[in-house]
């Protein structure tokens, strides 16, 4: 299968997905529903985008896509079950750090030590900053509690 192939299959799957979201927000009431309304209208519209694009683009070059490293997936699988089921023990900001920096470092390419601490360094500030950002949004604005464990 080409590149070109699976985005116009995703982009049919999330149309599925978000016309299972609008029913099922159809549900909500008023100030409830309006935030997902405006994620599933970004969402379709997205998907829209890209399945127009696939569908109109020249085919001239038949790219194939590449083989499937199944170690990674399966690690990425194990380490996202294992970020789920240790926040309530441990807490969500201290175990999000963890999790948003491991998988920060192994899904990059890894190169020479010098490029490598470089990106490290790079996950490091980028995750404590998503980290104060969802802190932010959360605690302060919205105020929604978040789980809590022994190390917050």
């Amino acid at each position: 299968m080409t590149h070109r192939v699976v985005n116009i299959f995703l982009s049919v799957g999330m149309f599925v997905l978000c016309a299972v979201f609008l029913y099922q927000t159809n549900k909500l009431s008023y100030p409830s529903n309006v935030f997902p309304y405006i994620l599933i209208i970004g969402i379709a519209i997205l998907s829209l985008m890209v399945f127009l694009q696939n569908i109109f683009s020249k085919a001239e070059v038949i790219e194939k896509l590449e083989k499937i490293n199944y170690k990674r997936v399966i690690s990425i699988v194990a380490i996202s079950f294992l970020y789920i089921s240790s926040i309530s023990a441990i807490g969500f900001y201290a175990v999000t750090s963890i999790y948003l920096m491991v998988m920060c470092v192994s899904l990059q390419s890894h190169e020479t030590s010098i490029r490598m601490a470089m990106k490290i360094r790079n996950s490091f500030i980028l995750t404590i900053i998503v980290v104060i950002i969802v802190y932010i949004v959360f605690n302060i604005l919205l105020k929604v509690p978040t789980p809590r464990g022994f190390l917050i």
